[in-house]
């Protein structure tokens, strides 16, 4: 099995929604190399999606374990986090990540959906907007954009 191009399905399935076929695309992946840090990282975010949080905060640890230095992990387990409404936690972790790849747009979007969550809606509009000039063309970060506008009555 090409296990890059496995991984680049699961992404796609986990964005199409079919979250149970990624995590079946995952499955096979781990069951031949159990230390894709990336692969455990996306099953987390796919295993947080069916709810199933502490399955996913062992998949996202495992990742960090694997790989310390990996902004996706980080993402991971800040997903995980913000799940748990652990929000200072998460923050931390997607602060992590952005020190790793400070042009990440996925740990900028992260961020501002947990500024969002947590009732920091002046810094939810600041990574959003951000991430917005990272990726002009990503419809999802304008989405954000004007959901954090709204919240803040604009």
């Amino acid at each position: 099995m090409n296990h890059e191009r496995a991984f680049r399905l699961a992404q796609d399935q986990l964005h199409r929604g079919q979250v149970d076929q990624a995590i079946e695309t995952l499955a096979e992946i781990l069951g031949e190399s159990p230390d894709e840090a990336d692969a455990h990282a996306l099953l987390a975010l796919c295993l947080v999606r069916k709810k199933r949080l502490h399955a996913a905060r062992l998949e996202a640890t495992r990742s960090l374990e694997l790989e310390p230095d990996s902004a996706f992990a980080h993402v991971a387990v800040a997903t995980c986090e913000t799940a748990d409404r652990r929000f200072t936690l998460a923050e931390r972790h997607l602060q992590d990540a952005l020190a790793l790849v400070p042009d990440s747009t996925v740990a900028r979007y992260q961020l501002a959906w947990l500024y969002l969550l947590w009732g920091r809606e002046h810094d939810a509009a600041a990574e959003a907007e951000t991430a917005c000039g990272l990726q002009p063309d990503d419809a999802e970060l304008w989405a954000l954009r004007g959901r954090v506008a709204w919240a803040l009555g604009d």
